[in-house]
């Protein structure tokens, strides 16, 4: 498995020319961010470009200019742009992306997607990715796990339920470790997913409090904290899984510091996991 920085995981205004370089000097093979921001990147900075089009690091998986929980009309006003996002990553290495399965809270008045009409919509942007070579991965936000079941989908088993349900070959899962502990995933459940179905990993911790308690900028770094990430690497050891590992953190101590050390101690927390574990880290390739 390898190793990927998401741009989250640095000070929030670090300009997307800069997560690229921090996450290579800092020993990054792959990188994740929005294809708008690394569209931006490229065009604007020359070494980047360089970079990124010579295999120097990656683009592996980034985000698309579209929501799942967005009306109709402007969900369909911007399958145009996305179509052409992915034309443009695609050529740039990049071979996922991810949508996040909407949410809200009990008091909330938001209306969500029905479940036909959110597998229409996966079914929208699967063709379009599937034109470009690209595989959909969706995500579970597993946090407050004891909303009722109305405001939304926060397990992996729902979530693998709606990746059958849409029969795309090209649409599959990500897991993030946040959301796969707070949701009370387990490991035979990350190796249950199929072998030939689309994957993508979040790697991070979380502190030792009540999944109750948790909310997205608790969490740390690898490592660091109460997730029996061994039991997540085991899970993905028998699933076979061999894509990155997406180190994504919104940490205000970590977003406190310069880019390049955010990006270093965040690989580093990455290496000395999976080293422990005896999965040697090894770039990222697309």
């Amino acid at each position: 498995m390898d190793l990927c920085l998401n741009r989250a995981t640095l000070p929030l205004d670090t300009p997307a020319t800069e997560v690229v370089l921090a996450a290579h000097a800092a020993g990054f093979g792959g990188i994740e961010m929005s294809a708008r921001r690394l569209l931006e990147a490229v065009q604007s900075h020359r070494k980047v470009r360089e970079l990124i089009t010579g295999g120097g690091i990656t683009p592996v998986h980034g985000g698309w200019s579209i929501r799942l929980h967005w009306e109709r009309e402007r969900f369909n006003q911007a399958l145009p742009t996305v179509a052409s996002e992915m034309a443009a990553v695609a050529r740039l290495g990049s071979r996922s992306g991810a949508l996040v399965l909407p949410r809200k809270a009990p008091t909330s008045s938001q209306a969500l997607p029905h479940r036909d009409e959110l597998i229409d919509r996966l079914h929208l942007v699967g063709d379009l990715a599937a034109d470009q070579g690209l595989n959909l991965v969706i995500e579970f936000n597993g946090l407050r796990p004891k909303d009722p079941p109305e405001c939304g989908y926060r397990t992996l088993s729902q979530t693998l339920e709606l990746v059958h349900e849409t029969g795309c070959s090209n649409i599959g899962v990500l897991v993030d470790s946040y959301h796969w502990h707070a949701s009370g995933g387990t490991e035979e459940e990350i190796a249950a997913i199929p072998v030939n179905m689309p994957m993508f990993v979040h790697l991070n911790d979380a502190p030792d409090l009540s999944v109750d308690a948790l909310d997205d900028c608790m969490r740390v770094l690898p490592g660091h904290g109460c997730i029996d990430l061994s039991a997540l690497l085991s899970g993905l050891d028998r699933r076979r899984y061999i894509g990155p590992l997406s180190i994504e953190l919104k940490n205000p101590e970590l977003h406190s510091k310069p880019a390049f050390e955010a990006a270093k101690l965040a690989y580093d927390a990455g290496v000395q996991l999976l080293r422990r574990f005896g999965q040697p880290e090894t770039p990222a390739t697309a």
